[in-house]
């Protein structure tokens, strides 16, 4: 029979399929969890240059991305303000600017869960669009026109909220619309002026929130990629 092995072999032993994993398969910075920025009323972060994908059209034309270089929340006891400085001036296709998603609650087992990145939680989804008005009379929140002889008279911010009635990521209801389709509630329309800030508002009483509440928020830079790596620190904001 023979002797056991010592303790510091063994060890190393078990320790060197580990060791041979984390070669094969090494922690990228997307799977990293978010950094936690607490704040009190309001927020704000800045953004490289650069950082966003090319956009994509249904008539295989691609746009340029919204490059958001500052992104501020701030509360004032009855609105959620929302506001993304971009580097270049909106084009000829509409899309989000921002993502923001809210967990009114702070509970993680409550909420819908997201299936890339793998994130959950949350009570309620926004989108902060860069939205046209074209010379056809038409709007646009999300996409742009095929037509060449169609331009853009007008540039303005509106906001998209959704409900989550579930735990799956389509599992919502809209609570206000950025273009105001009927039987719900119309977004409040900003213009886009020379300053390139997209700004919008989100009501208390829409979120379901009060003053004085601390909820968790994450927001991603509506061009970027999907993953992690799109999104700015989680924020846990105490509501004025």
């Amino acid at each position: 029979m023979r002797s056991p092995l010592p303790a510091f072999r063994l060890a190393a032993i078990l320790a060197a399929p580990a060791l041979l994993l984390l070669a094969a398969f090494p922690v990228r910075a997307e799977d990293a969890p978010l950094p936690v920025k607490k704040a009190v009323g309001s927020v704000e972060f800045t953004d490289p240059i650069g950082d966003v994908e090319t956009l994509h059209s249904s008539s295989d034309k691609d746009y340029p991305g919204y490059d958001v270089v500052r992104v501020a929340l701030a509360s004032d006891g009855k609105t959620l303000a929302v506001s993304a400085t971009l580097h270049d001036a909106p084009g000829l296709f509409a899309s989000e600017v921002l993502e923001l998603l809210f967990d009114t609650d702070r509970n993680a087992k409550t909420g819908a869960e997201m299936i890339f990145p793998k994130i959950g939680g949350f009570e309620y989804k926004a989108q902060l669009d860069a939205c046209i008005d074209f010379s056809d009379k038409s709007s646009a929140c999300i996409g742009g026109t095929s037509d060449a002889k169609v331009k853009a008279t007008a540039h303005y911010a509106a906001f998209d909220l959704s409900r989550f009635t579930g735990k799956g990521a389509y599992d919502k209801e809209d609570v206000v619309d950025a273009l105001g389709f009927p039987g719900r509630k119309a977004s409040a329309k900003t213009p886009i002026g020379p300053d390139l800030v997209v700004r919008g508002t989100l009501d208390y009483a829409d979120l379901k929130v009060k003053p004085g509440q601390t909820i968790r928020i994450l927001v991603r830079e509506g061009s970027s990629a999907t993953g992690l790596s799109g999104y700015f620190p989680e924020i846990l904001l105490t509501l004025k």
